[in-house]
């Protein structure tokens, strides 16, 4: 009998997966002319009993490598205002990691309790168009979840973010699986990674897929262009169109409207540095003329 249903989780040659519209799950093999499955990916498989086999892999919408998940609908990425401490240009990065991709990205704001005063700083990212929701993780019980639930409803998504910000501590409230949390290293602040591989649970509350993550600190961003990285850092279009030179690089070229805002204070500094860094990253010869 010819079913369909997503995989959950890898171990080595056999998947697990839940079929489709069922809680109903099975261990399978693959075809042999199969050559890649990730977690996320929807597959047809025939099954016997609780074995199964994998005869297809449908068509994905999108999929990363670093971690390996396959057909992602958004992503929640958490940033902890101290222990450990946030980056801007970390965080730039993996915002645009997933802007590339086409990814939505909600941001979590946690930790609210240990540096109050630090939320201002990152809710510039609000003002970037990103939904922030600040929540103290820790105390989040899965009765008072509605403004996450409304965001998560029917959809798979990813948790991204370092080690000790708060992943596994949202994991295990919104899925019963038991996913265990490290413990904050005093050396260095962050968390000890518990997270071996991906693994997908079915919150059936939500009918929504979660996947938690061994995290993204290994971001592949070879492929950005400075198009991409132009595009974005929105705020910057409100002024670049007024610069002296129509492909102005917002670098040394005199009357740039850009670093003009920059000084005013219309566009946050470490965005600008931001910008700067990336382009020497993607195109060192481009960013140094």
């Amino acid at each position: 009998m010819l079913r369909q249903g997503k995989v959950l989780r890898i171990y080595n040659s056999l998947f697990e997966v839940l079929e489709e519209n069922s809680t109903a799950r099975f261990i399978c093999s693959k075809k042999k002319t199969i050559r890649n499955i990730l977690v996320g990916d929807r597959v047809d498989f025939e099954c016997v009993s609780q074995q199964g086999n994998i005869i297809k892999v449908l068509p994905r919408t999108n999929s990363i490598l670093k971690p390996a998940i396959a057909n992602i609908d958004l992503i929640i990425f958490i940033i902890a205002v101290k222990d450990p401490d946030y980056n801007f240009f970390q965080i730039d990065t993996v915002l645009e990691y997933f802007n590339f991709r086409k990814i939505d990205v909600v941001i979590i704001i946690n930790k609210e309790d240990l540096a109050p005063a630090e939320v201002s700083n990152l809710l510039i990212y609000e003002k970037l168009g990103y939904k922030c929701i600040v929540e103290t993780l820790k105390d989040l019980e899965e009765i008072n979840m509605e403004h996450i639930s409304q965001i998560i409803k029917g959809k798979s998504i990813v948790l991204a973010g370092n080690s000790g910000v708060g992943k596994s501590t949202l994991a295990q409230t919104m899925c019963k699986e038991s996913i265990r949390i490290g413990s904050i290293s005093d050396k260095n602040k962050r968390g000890k990674q518990t997270t071996k591989q991906v693994s997908l649970y079915y919150l059936e509350k939500y009918m929504a897929y979660l996947a938690d993550t061994p995290g993204f600190s290994m971001i592949d961003n070879a492929a950005i262009t400075k198009e991409r990285i132009l595009d974005f850092f929105k705020e910057f279009h409100e002024f670049s169109s007024n610069c002296k030179f129509s492909d102005c690089k917002h670098l040394n070229e005199p009357d740039c409207k850009v670093r003009g805002a920059v000084e005013k204070g219309q566009i946050a500094p470490s965005r600008y540095e931001n910008y700067k860094k990336m382009l020497q990253v993607v195109k060192p010869q481009w960013a140094q003329k």
